[in-house]
């Protein structure tokens, strides 16, 4: 009896031993009764009650959550945690860019949880980098803090609301807005905002409209609206001209300069562009004005 007894304590400690290998292994998967017991010792009647027993000890020690009748997974709070920034993609998944790692995680679209491009997350860590090149996998459990990120795109109105498709390809959902809190955009016109949250409960993630640009296709709009999304000031030249020369070192004014230009639709030629800066500097007319031309030429 005692050899029986010695026996059986052994079986069940081997496949204990077994089943929680697997949990830990591939926390991404959720496994049947039946799968447990074949990969464990055999799917035996006798077996399936020790697996049961062993999985229900699992699961009443937060180790393993139960999914539906019969059927189990590595519970989240086992698995290895890490804040870290959304690098969000056109396709809806993302990329967590963590401190501590190497590699960034990979998170699929379903397992974003209304985390957007910029966020700083809480993301736990489902599957290791198995293969040279490949991401490891997670899932972003909470969003820590909202990107105050500006964004660019044209709006959609309807009686009751309105919608923005972005034009960056890192946040490729429609923006709700209220109508009734911004009366005055027109359906086409492109405007500049930002995400304020995304609840569970909505559909589309929710924000503010900082500014209206004008219509879409319009030269100055879109040069706006690039310089915008850049966080560059865009309004008036003048702007442009206090942030290019609001340093005094004339290699960061060389640097502003080329990055302003760098940003500047095609059909707005550089040469036009340098008129208007030159009229905007007409303005002020003070003893560095010669100083500033001569910069511009030298340039």
């Amino acid at each position: 009896m005692r050899r029986g007894g010695a026996s059986r304590t052994d079986t069940r400690s081997v496949r204990s031993a077994f089943v929680v290998n697997m949990f830990r292994e591939f926390p991404d998967r959720v496994f049947s009764l039946k799968q447990l017991s074949s990969a464990s010792g055999g799917n035996t009647r006798e077996g399936r009650y020790i697996v049961r027993d062993i999985v229900e000890e699992l699961v009443a020690e937060g180790v393993v959550e139960c999914h539906g009748r019969d059927k189990y997974q590595l519970s989240m709070a086992q698995l290895p945690r890490y804040e870290g920034v959304v690098d969000m993609i056109g396709s809806g998944a993302a990329y967590v860019r963590v401190e501590e790692l190497e590699t960034d995680i990979y998170v699929n679209q379903r397992n974003t949880n209304y985390a957007l491009d910029g966020d700083r997350v809480e993301v736990v860590l489902q599957r290791q980098a198995h293969r040279e090149g490949d991401h490891p996998e997670g899932a972003i459990v909470a969003v820590l803090e909202r990107s105050s990120k500006q964004y660019v795109g044209v709006a959609e109105v309807s009686r009751a609301a309105i919608f923005v498709r972005s034009d960056s390809r890192k946040l490729p959902f429609d923006i709700f807005f209220s109508r009734k809190e911004y009366p005055r955009v027109s359906d086409g016109d492109k405007v500049v905002f930002r995400i304020t949250d995304w609840r569970p409960s909505d559909k589309s993630p929710r924000g503010v409209i900082v500014d209206v640009l004008g219509r879409a296709g319009d030269n100055d709009a879109e040069m706006h609206a690039i310089m915008a999304e850049f966080d560059l000031p865009y309004k008036f030249e003048q702007d442009i001209y206090r942030y290019i020369t609001s340093d005094r070192d004339n290699s960061v004014i060389n640097m502003k300069l080329a990055q302003v230009i760098a940003q500047i639709p095609m059909r707005l030629s550089k040469n036009k562009f340098f008129d208007m800066l030159k009229d905007s500097f007409s303005l002020y007319k003070e003893s560095e004005k010669q100083s500033v031309d001569d910069f511009l030429y030298m340039i």
